[in-house]
């Protein structure tokens, strides 16, 4: 068992999640958020909760990044992404290793995306392409 089998962490790398829960809080500063309560999933063995928040002042990237793997940028362009709109989605996670002074180690998201990295086909130089 490594140690961060022993901490209930998994190890950094790419793993399809479902929204569980998102509710609309405030950040600590005041500022309007979204947490998300994620359900990452590793095929064939077991599950992990992850908690994650979007805000649209900080860690921006990741906001755009949700929207464009589940409901569209638009929403994250005008502001307009409600919880409600994250219920049930599913989206492939990065997921990192957060470690703090003072706290234990815990799963991160990194960034969000449509598609497992693998399914994304890298362009070959040699296609011909029709532009």
């Amino acid at each position: 068992v490594t140690e961060n089998e022993a901490m209930n962490l998994l190890p950094e790398g790419y793993y399809e999640a479902v929204v569980q829960n998102a509710e609309e809080t405030k950040s600590k500063a005041g500022n309007d958020m979204i947490k998300l309560t994620l359900i990452v999933y590793v095929p064939g063995q077991f599950e992990r909760t992850v908690y994650d928040y979007l805000m649209g002042h900080a860690f921006r990237h990741k906001l755009f990044h949700f929207c464009d793997a589940t409901v569209g940028r638009e929403k994250a362009e005008k502001g307009t992404l409600e919880a409600s709109d994250c219920l049930a989605q599913t989206v492939w996670v990065d997921l990192g290793i957060e470690k703090q002074d003072g706290y234990e180690p815990r799963n991160k998201v990194v960034d969000y995306h449509k598609t497992s990295p693998k399914d994304v086909k890298q362009a070959d130089p040699e296609d011909d392409l029709p532009f």
